[in-house]
């Protein structure tokens, strides 16, 4: 496992996973079955927080560019 060490020294885990076979290892778990883990993500994020950061991020890269 990628990152194991962060993952033994959490005080609590979130796993969001897109396997059937996941056993439900974490404190939290999401887990739906789906192409990739990234559709899961999209499905959990809050739209109006996404449009924020897309929104500050699209102003921070636009004033690098200048």
């Amino acid at each position: 496992m990628i990152g194991k060490e962060y993952y033994e020294g959490a005080e609590t885990s979130m796993v969001i996973d897109h396997h059937a076979s996941n056993e439900g290892y974490g404190d939290v778990n999401y887990t739906k079955i789906s192409e990739v883990c990234a559709e899961n993500i999209y499905y959990i994020l809050d739209p109006a927080k996404l449009k924020n950061t897309l929104n500050s991020g699209r102003k921070y890269l636009s004033g690098l560019l200048q």
